[in-house]
């Protein structure tokens, strides 16, 4: 009972106080409306104006990022043409360093061939001039035994074989002469040879090797450096957004850039003077092969063979003569005297007999003159001391080329060797002897 009646004066007492709380909350509810919404003309057109200040302070931000934006947009295409016509003068000076090694590798090469056909020429020269002196050798020690076979048989040489010999010294001399001569030339072109290590084939082939892997290394490192520029252009039109650190990144890039070139450059510098160098020695080589002393000498002991043989031909005719006339002289008059004639059984006996009138009847062979043998054995000595002094001197100058190559000073003493070896006193001592 009691409980009913408190609910009821509760819900009473909930229905007079309900109105109360009712109206705040519409009052309440309706301020915070007219508070967020303009509810007159002029509410309504001071919210306008708002809104379209702060939409153009909005605006004019966005403009000059804008501007910003397009001023470094500039920068960077600026750049990216700068880079783009450095790249285009890389590649020019490239493809012209390029093509001038490729011009002067022709031109080494066609050197090359040029002194290998010179080497072969001189190697061929050689090889006849060895084959003349072993005929001469041959025919020397035929004309030695027929001289001792004469000299078995003759005492002394008659006065024409005197002026013989004396026009066979002068030949003998005239030969050594000459020898001399074509020791010095094979000297020249053995320390040609010997002085440039780079013109040997083996070496030769080495360096166009190393000038075509360095060519091939420059056009790699050519392409390389192209192909980074491009990626560079790539980037610079690509990424607008970090500035700042793709502009540091640039200026970098082009650094490394500037600098391979100028390795490039030196690099390319190198080979111009390892080419200059090469073709120097390649023209100095054809200077001294291309020198028409071994063909002056073949030319003069061609002749001297002739003269030679002449003087040979010349003395078979004179002892033929003599024969002839030692035959008459023993068949003259057989009547009177049949013993033989003092001068007669000497002839015959192949001894040396004067007769009545104080001559002798001298029986000289056809094959046995000593003017030959005497020449070749005079000019074997002669070649045998020149080509020991030409052994000596490009031994002495192959370690004074080393001894440069290795940064060491040369031996003092292989010059003084060399003028021992090669002294004109060797020639004259031999002449002497024989």
């Amino acid at each position: 009972m009691y409980i009913v009646l408190g609910f009821c004066v509760s819900g009473l007492l909930s229905l007079a106080v309900f109105p109360a709380f009712y109206k705040r909350a519409v009052r309440l509810t309706k301020e915070a409306i007219d508070a967020t919404n303009p509810s007159t003309y002029a509410e309504v057109r001071a919210a306008q104006d708002q809104a379209l200040a702060r939409h153009a302070v909005e605006f004019r931000r966005l403009e000059r990022r804008l501007e910003t934006e397009r001023d470094a947009l500039t920068a960077q295409k600026r750049q990216s043409g700068e880079l783009q016509a450095q790249l285009v003068n890389l590649q020019e000076a490239h493809a012209a360093d390029l093509v001038s090694l490729r011009t002067e590798l022709d031109v080494a090469n066609a050197k090359i061939e040029a002194a290998k056909a010179v080497r072969q020429d001189l190697e061929t020269a050689k090889a006849r001039i060895e084959s003349m002196e072993r005929t001469l050798a041959a025919v020397r020690n035929e004309a030695e035994g027929l001289r001792r076979e004469r000299d078995a048989k003759l005492g002394w040489l008659p006065p024409d074989d005197m002026a013989a010999a004396s026009t066979v010294s002068s030949l003998e001399r005239e030969i050594a002469v000459l020898k001399t001569r074509l020791a010095e030339a094979e000297t020249r072109a053995a320390s040609s040879v010997l002085l440039r290590p780079e013109l040997d084939q083996g070496n030769e082939r080495a360096i166009i090797a190393n000038l075509e892997r360095q060519l091939i290394d420059s056009e790699a490192k050519y392409i390389s450096a192209q192909s980074d520029v491009t990626r560079l252009t790539a980037q610079l039109d690509f990424t607008s957004g970090a500035r700042a650190g793709q502009s540091e990144h640039t200026d970098n890039e082009l650094r490394a850039i500037q600098a391979d070139r100028a390795r490039l450059k030196a690099e390319l510098h190198d080979r111009d003077r390892t080419l200059a160098r090469a073709r120097t020695k390649l023209q100095q080589l054809q200077r001294d092969l291309n020198q028409p002393l071994l063909a002056d000498m073949r030319k003069e002991l061609h002749e001297i063979v002739q003269a030679i043989l002449a003087s040979k031909s010349s003395a078979n005719a004179k002892a033929g003569t003599a024969n002839k006339n030692s035959d008459m002289a023993g068949t003259a008059k057989p009547g009177k005297s049949k013993t033989p004639r003092r001068g007669q059984v000497g002839a015959e006996q192949g001894v040396d007999v004067p007769n009545k009138q104080g001559q002798k009847a001298a029986e000289v062979p056809a094959d046995t003159h000593p003017v030959p043998s005497a020449a070749r054995d005079l000019v074997r000595r002669v070649v045998n001391a020149q080509r020991g002094a030409v052994t000596g001197s490009a031994a002495d100058q192959t370690a004074s080329v080393s001894a440069r190559e290795k940064g060491e000073k040369t031996d003092p003493a292989a010059p003084k060797r060399k003028t021992k070896q090669t002294s004109p006193s060797q020639p004259a001592k031999k002449m002497g002897v024989a």
